[in-house]
């Protein structure tokens, strides 16, 4: 009652000095509160969002957020104090791990001093917002700093002595790289009502591939005998993984289609090739799907179906396999968490089926690979990729689902399977009769909420051992309805779980809701060109979305949005001797108009020597 103020204690050890005319001083108990104190002061503010989602959070803000310092002292020509910058996020969705992250300026002094309202109100023009990020970008560029190698950033530039806690995190080098991509794209300043309303779903895909490759690197630099090391390669980064015996080069956004077996083609967010590997060693084609851009929950179609038949072509080609990992797949292997947590499809098989099962079969590997979860089983691939173990693994572990009591009886199986081959099949399966007598067509059936999973063998097969006669097939129900389901990505992960395993034997097969109505023609072997329309662009969308790098992704959706022509992707333009001389990352050869990403300046020009406008990614609609 005295008003004296209780330091935090959580030992309980320190007593309260109540004032001499406290009444708790007599024996009544204490009463305390817990009050916030704030102050309320309106002023002015230009909030930023910033870039990210998840990667590389700490870093990105603290570079940001010393460049515009270093702008305001270059466009005001001394400190200016009252120019305050919080940090402020906004969670992204309802689990809360993705965050909008902004950058808020505030002036200080209440009521504002002018300072930042005159920036916004120029902001469209040279002497704005821009101007400070342009000064800022300008000053980083002629550091003397920039000359030592062993330096990052000095106190004439980005240091700031008030910001002593976050000098480790603060890099010219990423701040340069931030503060040119934004200056780059200036002349697409455009109005939004909020900066709340931004989606960040190609930002987030691309730190999806950053994440997934972090997590293999810092895996391998932690375990003994293995390692990473940077390498270039046809002028891109690539990275070369040493796990145990085997060494693997790790290649970004490779193209797949018909010259390499491929029927249908695809870019992969990364390729890895066994550089020493056992014969018949097959490249794996990882791909990282964000739930927002693959998923597409509030949209009316999504792109599952169209992954569904690139990754099934990968898989019929004999030269790749596939590998499916997503946002969380990444997230709780970096975090440690128990794998065996996981969705999967096998959740109910019993180690003391599968070990044996695996036993006999002479897999040579993990008895319980089907509960590592997808980074997990991808890294056991790359320390043991000889083919015919996985095969006999896929086979083991269907074999094992069929030893599990009771059994459907054969009309039961027959109608389940027929309903999940069914475009209009329904997700929730009704199991039927079973029966405890071997009958002599085994069968299990497995479902998540939105998935089905239908294993066959004849007995005889079964009793033989001849594993390879046993089949199987995966369906996703992934129709609007189900794709709007809170627990769809937990059927989704588990799918492509499944399937990171299954598809080494012949037998299996993965569907989808969408990929059975895709209609015919509507996910091209390769995209036209120039002469689209609104009406058809749907599906020649979704076929070139997965054939671009993930930064391009948004362009070409405002694209088909405003009804204009789609590009060819990977298109390969050719100088006067018929020679390629680039490979633009997409192109319009009607108009003979091309973009290029990560592009030699020399190949650049020898395409516009040979007749071509030639954009330099990043660019916009104009």
């Amino acid at each position: 009652d005295c008003g004296y103020v209780k330091e935090p204690d959580p030992r309980g050890e320190k007593k309260l000095l109540h004032a001499p005319y406290c009444k708790s001083r007599e024996g009544v108990a204490e009463r305390t509160a817990q009050l916030f104190l704030y102050r309320e002061v309106k002023s002015e503010a230009i909030r930023v969002l910033l870039p990210l989602a998840a990667v590389g959070v700490p870093e990105t803000r603290a570079s940001f957020k010393a460049a515009i310092n270093l702008g305001f002292r270059r466009k005001f020509r001394g400190n200016p104090g009252h120019l305050l910058i919080k940090a402020v996020e906004e969670p992204i969705g309802s689990d809360g791990d993705l965050h909008r992250r902004f950058l808020v300026i505030y002036d200080g002094v209440p009521g504002g001093t002018g300072y930042l309202a005159e920036l916004w109100k120029r902001s469209g023009s040279n002497e704005g917002f821009m101007e400070v990020l342009q000064l800022a970008l300008d000053a980083l560029r002629a550091c003397p700093c920039r000359l030592d190698p062993g330096k990052d950033g000095c106190y004439r530039c980005l240091y700031a002595y008030q910001a002593q806690r976050e000098l480790p995190l603060t890099s010219r080098n990423l701040a340069i790289e931030l503060l040119s991509s934004v200056i780059a794209r200036a002349g697409d300043l455009r109005n939004v009502a909020t900066l709340s309303a931004i989606s960040l779903d190609s930002r987030i895909e691309s730190e999806l591939e950053q994440k997934f490759l972090d997590a293999l690197r810092q895996k391998a630099a932690s375990t003994p005998g293995w390692g990473s090391e940077e390498v270039p390669r046809g002028g891109k980064r690539c990275w070369r993984l040493q796990i145990g015996q085997w060494s693997w080069l790790v290649e970004p956004q490779v193209r797949l289609g018909p010259s390499e077996h491929v029927s249908v083609r695809s870019q992969p967010d990364f390729l890895l090739t066994c550089l020493n590997g056992p014969p018949g060693t097959l490249p794996v084609a990882v791909f990282c799907d964000g739930l927002a851009f693959h998923v597409c929950p509030e949209a009316p179609r999504g792109i599952v179906g169209d992954d569904v038949l690139k990754r099934t072509a990968i898989r019929n080609s004999g030269q790749f396999i596939s590998w499916s990992v997503t946002w969380k797949d990444v997230e709780e292997f970096q975090k440690g968490a128990d794998p065996r947590q996981a969705p999967t499809p096998f959740s109910n098989l019993a180690g003391n089926r599968l070990r044996p099962t695996f036993e006999k079969a002479q897999a040579g590997l993990p008895w319980d690979l089907v509960f590592k979860g997808s980074m997990g089983m991808l890294l056991e691939y790359l320390q043991d990729p000889q083919r015919s173990k996985w095969e006999r693994a896929a086979q083991a572990t269907m074999a094992a689902a069929l030893l599990t009591q009771p059994w459907p009886t054969e009309a039961a199986l027959s109608a389940t399977r027929s309903n999940l081959g069914e475009p209009g099949g329904q997700a929730d399966l009704a199991v039927g009769e079973s029966t405890a007598q071997p009958p002599a067509l085994f069968g299990w059936i497995g479902q998540r909420k939105w998935l089905g999973v239908v294993v066959r063998s004849p007995a005889a097969a079964l009793k033989t051992g001849k594993l390879d006669q046993v089949d199987a097939l995966v369906r996703l129900f992934d129709d609007a309805t189900a794709r709007k389901a809170p627990n769809f990505e937990e059927s989704w992960r588990a799918a492509w779980n499944a399937w990171n395993l299954l598809q080494f034997h012949q037998r299996a097969e993965i569907l989808s809701t969408e990929y059975l109505t895709l209609a015919e023609g509507e996910a091209e072997t390769s995209v036209p060109g120039g002469g689209s329309t609104a009406g058809g662009q749907e599906g020649n969308l979704a076929a070139l979305l997965g054939l671009v790098a993930s930064e391009c992704r948004p362009f070409l959706a405002e694209l088909a949005q405003l009804g204009l022509p789609l590009p060819e992707p990977g298109f390969e333009i050719a100088g006067p001797k018929g020679r390629v001389v680039l490979e633009a990352e997409m192109a319009w050869p009607d108009r003979r108009l091309a973009i290029s990403l990560n592009s030699e300046p020399d190949a650049v020009e020898a395409a516009r020597e040979a007749g071509w406008t030639v954009r330099e990614w990043p660019v916009g609609v104009e």
